[in-house]
């Protein structure tokens, strides 16, 4: 039996050093400056959209056919899961009663590009915005104005069949905008971008929705804990995922906390280990 303990992650850079050590047979060290690093290890990948959208003179969007295109880099990575994300978040808040979406992973010649922070979302909900800001100007309409009427509403399809439950983001909205004043925010930058020539502010407020799962490999959308409860009161927590600087054993512990109705300070968190939780899935900062 192989059982893994880890108590932290920190970053991959040390496999390469072992790799050059044994073949050198001697301590290897590496230091890259920033531009080094950023040529020769993947970035977010970049992606570029083109496409058509359908919208009423009330400015209610009926339709979006896109072609959608992942620079993936020199290799595949993650590059094809990370457009499927994209794909499915393209839409952001806003329903779309038509959708068609092309997504193409494309091989360059540059550094492997792989999944960053959000895993395609960003890109998806960005090609989003940029469809929204166009037509607001066409219409003559502000934006903040077109993304409300274009919200979803609760119980609507998502272009891939889901019902959307517990709705919240027009509430959210309505509670931000109230307690920010962002209303009396916009005035402010309008009269200020209108009085100066040469230097521009800008305010937004801006929707977002992010799947919490695995789309493709369900077999990976599991979780798993082991808790002892002692008779001192105290609580010992065992649970799948591994610390990498998301703050998931703090989350852990405060969920745990607010379950058992006892003080957080009575909880106490043990390194991850195969042999009290198993078969867990990846930890993605994402969803951990």
């Amino acid at each position: 039996m192989v059982e893994l303990v880890v108590r932290r992650a920190g970053l991959c850079s040390g496999c390469i050093l072992a790799i050059a050590a044994e073949e050198v047979g001697r301590p290897v060290r590496c230091m890259l400056n920033c531009d080094e690093d950023m040529m020769t290890s993947g970035q977010r990948n970049p992606f570029q959209a083109h496409w058509k959208v359908g919208v009423s003179k009330e400015g209610m969007l009926k339709v979006l056919d896109a072609d959608v295109y992942n620079n993936a880099g020199y290799s595949q990575d993650l590059s094809g899961a990370v457009m499927d994300r994209a794909l499915r978040h393209m839409g952001s808040c806003y329903w779309i009663p038509h959708v068609h979406l092309r997504g193409r992973v494309c091989k360059t010649n540059t550094h492997s590009n792989t999944s960053f922070r959000g895993f395609g979302a960003p890109q998806g909900h960005y090609i989003a915005e940029c469809i929204l800001t166009p037509i607001a100007a066409h219409l003559k309409m502000s934006v903040d104005q077109l993304r409300l009427k274009n919200l979803y509403k609760e119980g609507q399809l998502t272009p891939f069949l889901q019902p959307l439950e517990d709705w919240h983001v027009p509430q959210i909205i309505t509670q931000l905008k109230t307690e920010s004043g962002y209303d009396a925010h916009v005035q402010q930058v309008e009269e200020f971008n209108r009085t100066h020539k040469w230097k521009k502010r800008g305010i937004s407020l801006i929707p977002t929705k992010f799947g919490l799962s695995f789309d493709t490999t369900m077999h990976l959308n599991q979780a798993g804990a082991l808790m002892h409860i002692y008779n001192d009161g105290s609580v010992l927590l065992a649970r799948g995922g591994t610390e990498m600087g998301q703050g998931l054993y703090t989350k852990m512990c405060q969920i745990a906390a607010q379950e058992l109705n006892c003080p957080l300070d009575a909880i106490f968190t043990s390194e991850t280990s195969s042999n009290t939780v198993t078969n867990t899935s990846p930890k993605k900062t994402c969803i951990s």
